[in-house]
């Protein structure tokens, strides 16, 4: 059994746009959000808030989000993140007719504490299914760069959507 941590208003509230925005497969004309990135607090009982994209500018290419995300994870902690996926931005998810679809990477690298990667790895069970409709999201384990770079992350989507 995962470990129970609580899961602030912040971050419910926080979440809540990205998963609309999505099941409505970007339709709305709006700001969009393309990922948020959470972390536990440092005495390990609660999720916190680290950052929210706001997207603003149409001129804001998928990569560009992407990259501004990796650039926000630690090299030595661990983060949770809810990345949006548009297929209109990637055309192999559009040739496949894969809708969009929310992602949850559990970034552990192995530089980050023994402790800290134990306990990120127990909750995340827990910290996804406190999230209205979290557990519908993709889930992805990363522990270094290579693993989380967007074309691994499209090639394994669409390894799914083609396999079920």
């Amino acid at each position: 059994m995962g470990k129970v941590i609580e899961i602030p208003e912040e971050c419910l509230n926080a979440f809540a746009p990205l998963s609309n925005q999505t099941k409505s497969n970007f339709t709305d004309s709006s700001p969009s959000t393309k990922y948020i990135i959470y972390r536990m607090t440092d005495d390990f009982l609660s999720s916190a808030l680290v950052h929210v994209s706001n997207t603003t500018s149409t001129l804001a290419t998928a990569d560009a989000s992407y990259n501004d995300m990796l650039s926000r994870l630690p090299l030595d902690h661990c983060r949770w993140i809810v990345y949006s996926l548009d297929p209109s931005e990637h055309s192999t998810l559009q040739q496949k007719n894969i809708p969009s679809t929310l992602c949850f990477m559990a970034w552990s690298p192995e530089t980050a504490p023994i402790k800290q990667r134990m306990v990120y790895s127990a909750s995340k069970g827990f910290f996804t299914r406190g999230l209205p409709g979290g557990a519908d999201m993709f889930l992805f384990q990363a522990t270094s760069r290579d693993e989380i770079e967007l074309p691994v992350i499209v090639e394994r989507i669409v390894e799914k959507y083609t396999r079920d």
